[in-house]
Order: C-alpha cells, then structure tokens, then sequence
C-alpha cells in the first residue's frame, strides 16, 4: 500500500462521520406524505435547496481564494518554503501541513521529561505473572514500528522519535501516547482483549449510516495480536502525527487570537458609547461627583464584559480544541488500519478494539450523551469510529473484508442519496450490494 492510499482513506472516513444535520429528502417521500406534514417538508425542501445553492456559490468562492493562495505560495515558494518547513511543516501521516513552530529535537526533550514524570508511580505488568501479557504487547509494538518507517520515523526527518512502550498495572481500560515517542497500554485494557477473544464475544459487529441503512461485518477468527496491533497503530500515530503538540500550539495560537478578539470588541464597545466618551475625555478636575460615579459605574460594567468576553473565548477555544482532538483520533484510527496490515496483522482488530472499549461504558446514559453531544468529547462515539474505520479499511484493503460484510437497506426510502446527499448516506449507497439495495 502507498502513502496516497492512506490519504485517501483519511479522507473518505473524513467524510463518512459526519451525520446530516439537514438531510436531503427524497422525491419519493415528500410525495408520499399527506396534510401539514407534507406542508412542512414542502417548505423545508424549499430551504434546503436555498441553503444548498448558496453553499455551493461559497464553495466555489473558497476554491477560488484557494487556487489564488497556491498560485502565491507556488510563485514565492523558494522564499516561503524554509520558513513554512518550519513552522508549517508536511505532516508524513497526513500529507497535509500542520501548524507546529517547534524544533522535533524539543518535542522529544520535553514528551521524555513528561513521560519520565507521569510513569515513574506505574507498575509494570511483568513475566512473573504468567500470562506474557507484557510480551505480547511489546511483539507487536516492534513489528508495528519495523513495518512502518516511512510513518514513525521518514528519512527526510533528521531528529528521530524514540518509539518505547510499557505495559502497567492499572484498572482502568485505556492506553496513551506521549510526544516524542513514549506510550502506557493498562494492564486491564489488554485483559479485556485477551477475554473477549478467549469466549468469541464480539463475533460480528454493526456499522449503521445516517439514512438507516447498516452493514454486519463478520469478526470472527481474528486474535489478540490483530486487536492489539489495531491499538498499538492507533497510539504510534499520534506520536508519528505530533498529536500532543500540534494541539498544545494550537491551543495557546488560538486563544491569543480570540483575547485579541475579545479585547478589540470591548474596545469597540466603549467607543460606541457616547456618553462614556465624553466622561473620560472631560478632565478630571471638572468632572463632578455625579459624573465620576457614572465614569466609575460603566468602568465596572465595561470590565465585566470583558470578563464575559475572555471566558467566552476560552469555552470556544476548548470547544474547537475537542473538536480538533476528535479528528486526531479518527486520523490515528484509520492510519493505524494502515500500519498494522503492512506489519501482517488482520487490521479488522481495530474495528473489534471499538467493541471492547464500548463494553466499558457501562452507564446507557453517559452513551447516549456521548452518541448525541459528541461535540462535548475529546474522543468520536463508537458508532461513528466504526464508520470511519469501515470506510477506511474499504479503501485500503476491501479484500479484507470480502465474504464478510452483509447490508441491509434501510425500512424507508427517506433520503436523497444523489449529489445533494451527506457523504455518509452516498458511501453507504454505493457500497452497498446492488441485490439487497433494491429489496
């Protein structure tokens, strides 16, 4: 497999996580209602088409600043280049630019210094209890690395990153990479592996797409190894992909950004105010008492807008923080597809990793939070990662998958899946057997 496969599946499982918040309604079931209901379809498809084609005249507007920002870069690129290598650098996992502005030599010194530091309380799963888990673990973290070079560690990179792993004693079900190239797999997350393999629990799993339609995909035969390599490609990414620092720079870029934003519009906002302007620029000395207690009252008023204004932009600096953290995770998802088949193993293991993970949440509510405000998590719901590792693993290696996948169309023909349709529904259409799509 190439590089340019990977891209690609990035891109197709990009594009197949996100629902329709508006959906595109088929001709067939407008007509096929009745009354205020049909009414109300009427008037919403009338606004859908609205919407639509002034998001197509946005794109197409987008598309043009684009080309023309190329065609600059493209025209100064023998002078813009070093510095964009630098502080804009290619990203090997993503083949896109990442904004990171720091040296990989730092991010090394600083992800060992954090990693010596959150490590140094854990116990480590050792061979005196018997069950190699520790050994397990570590086979497939070096198989993983030795398959995938041109990911962890690519030639043009002189600073390389220090891939380590260590298995510890800890309840929890979870693993996590540090920059530079230290990763934590618990004890428990790799018992749960080994359990559900060991009594055959997840034999099959459900894929299900916007528009009703679901996809069973057979998880038989697959071994401890396929679902850990799945996790270990998964953590290996994030380090590859300068995950952690990408998001720190991105944090403080944009917060800096929006307390800038925040101060100009408080600013604005005294300068708007008429009566405000005349108070402060009278002198002092021929303001009166009354005067200077109005002064000092919208004072007060102004500094608690700007109070509001900075706690403002620190919640939507956390909230496109979580949503640029769930991308990384769909992005480590599905490259970890990618490097545990070049390293052998049945990359369906990270779709079986989702259903081990999702048996951990044991409260229906906290899922049904999770499935319905994903936009509050650092991590996708399950459902949607299935998605996305299902359209991934699609586009990288269908064979896999051969003899293994049953769809079933959805009850009712509700939705458009032509040009004007959610990624997610078009996918599911065109995956789907043409036999079972018609019933």
């Amino acid at each position: 497999m190439e590089l340019g496969n990977l891209y690609q599946a990035q891109r197709i499982a990009s594009d197949v996580v996100n629902p329709p918040i508006f959906p595109c309604y088929s001709e067939k079931y407008l007509e096929s209602k009745e009354g205020v209901h049909y009414a109300a379809l009427q008037v919403y498809s009338t606004v859908y088409t609205c919407v639509s084609l002034v998001g197509e005249a946005l794109s197409a507007l987008i598309a043009l600043v684009k080309f023309v920002a190329v065609s600059i870069f493209e025209l100064f690129e023998p002078i813009l280049k070093p510095l964009l290598d630098t502080v804009f650098p290619i990203n090997h996992v993503s083949g896109c630019r990442r904004f990171v502005c720091i040296p990989r030599t730092w991010e090394l010194s600083l992800g060992k210094t954090l990693y010596d530091g959150m490590t140094g309380n854990y116990v480590e799963v050792g061979a005196t209890y018997g069950d190699h888990m520790e050994e397990t673990v570590s086979k497939v973290f070096h198989q993983i690395e030795r398959s995938n070079p041109d990911i962890l560690n690519p030639h043009v990179e002189k600073d390389k990153f220090e891939y380590h792993v260590k298995t510890v004693h800890q309840s929890q079900v979870n693993a996590f990479a540090m920059m530079g190239g230290g990763m934590v797999v618990f004890s428990e997350l790799v018992k749960e592996v080994q359990k559900a393999i060991n009594e055959n629990k997840f034999q099959e799993t459900t894929i299900e797409f916007p528009d009703g339609s679901t996809a069973t995909v057979d998880l038989s035969g697959l071994t401890v190894d396929d679902v850990l390599a799945g996790l270990m490609g998964h953590e290996m990414t994030h380090v590859a992909s300068r995950h952690s620092i990408i998001s720190i720079i991105g944090g403080l870029f944009r917060q800096a950004v929006l307390f800038i934003a925040a101060f100009f519009l408080n600013h604005q906002l005294k300068a708007n105010d008429q009566e405000y302007q005349v108070l402060v620029n009278k002198p002092a000395n021929q303001r009166s008492r009354q005067e200077e207690r109005l002064l000092e009252e919208k004072e007060e008023e102004f500094e608690r807008a700007s109070q509001v204004l900075e706690m403002v932009a620190t919640k939507l600096n956390a909230l496109l923080g979580l949503n640029y953290s769930r991308a990384h995770e769909y992005e480590a998802d599905i490259t970890g597809l990618y490097m545990s088949e070049k390293a052998g193993y049945n990359p369906l293991g990270a779709i079986y990793l989702q259903e081990v993970l999702g048996q951990s949440h044991d409260a229906e509510t906290l899922d049904s939070i999770h499935r319905n405000f994903e936009w509050l998590f650092t991590h996708p719901h399950s459902s949607n990662r299935k998605r996305a590792l299902f359209a991934g693993l699609q586009e990288l290696s269908p064979d896999v998958l051969e003899g293994r996948v049953v769809w079933a169309a959805p009850k009712e023909d509700r939705y458009d899946t032509g040009k004007g349709a959610n990624a997610a529904m078009r996918y599911a259409k065109e995956q789907m057997d043409p036999a079972v799509a018609t019933t």
